[in-house]
């Protein structure tokens, strides 16, 4: 049944999992899992599952795109079980801080995923055509580029072979590329809350492009152990994003990390 409003947090283990009636648990690669955390799963339907090691929490934006019942006009967005959208504190002296740390608990989860969430969300989506987190600046040294962090991140070979890929499906989009790529700073964990309408021509751009990418990496590895998809999927949601002039409305990022 469609909902509204809704937000899909991506879980891999076992974590507290906060009582938010518009909140929707899923357990992403469990396929592949010997855990079942009782949750849904993206293992159903038309899924990548199996493939979890490569795109990681895409293939929980993969299951939702292809198998969940939403209305053009529904909002919903995507979060991760320890990182959540909150709402901005006031605060006395400068502008509210747009990353917070917090300690897992009942009372904090309540704090930032309050009834208030779905309307200030819909509130900021009258004027904006998407709701993420503030770009990141990238680590030292200061005059790392998306080109140059990602080339240490992934290897040069894998690095080119996805700029190629993307620059021959899409050459219009080559110009905002290599603008993107030459800066420092960029959006990650694919955390946007839209409507379904928009995530559906995102997602249906997104995928051909990775799909393909996959394919012309054939078994080249990565320098650093990491999901490869995911670390490029970000790039691409960054690109997609520049490239259309999409209108973005950004909100605080609360990360559950402290004890």
């Amino acid at each position: 049944m469609s909902r509204s409003f809704t937000i899909y947090s991506v879980y891999v283990k076992k974590y507290y999992q906060p009582s938010a009636e518009y909140l929707v648990p899923i357990q992403v690669g469990k396929v592949l899992s010997p855990l079942n955390l009782l949750l849904l799963g993206d293992d159903t339907g038309n899924n990548i599952s199996d493939q979890y090691p490569q795109f990681g929490e895409l293939t929980a934006l993969y299951w939702i795109w292809q198998n969940a019942e939403h209305k053009p006009t529904d909002v919903w967005g995507l979060c991760h079980y320890q990182r959540y959208f909150s709402q901005p504190k006031p605060r006395i002296f400068g502008a509210p801080k747009m990353l917070e740390h917090a300690v897992a608990s009942a009372p904090t989860f309540a704090g930032v995923l309050c009834l208030s969430l779905p309307q200030d969300m819909k509130q900021l989506l009258k004027t904006a055509d998407a709701v993420v987190g503030q770009h990141t600046q990238l680590p030292t040294p200061k005059k790392s580029t998306i080109d140059t962090q990602a080339t240490i991140e992934v290897g040069a070979e894998i690095w080119g072979r996805f700029k190629a890929t993307l620059n021959t499906l899409h050459p219009e989009m080559e110009p905002t590329t290599q603008q993107f790529c030459a800066g420092n700073q960029l959006m990650t964990h694919q955390m946007m809350v839209t409507t379904h309408e928009f995530w559906c021509a995102y997602l249906g751009w997104l995928f051909p492009v990775l799909f393909a990418v996959q394919q012309n990496l054939g078994s080249l590895q990565p320098q650093k152990p990491m999901a490869v998809l995911a670390f490029l999927g970000e790039r691409l949601m960054n690109i997609y994003l520049q490239h259309h002039k999409v209108k973005l409305a950004t909100m605080p990022i609360t990360v559950f990390d402290k004890k």
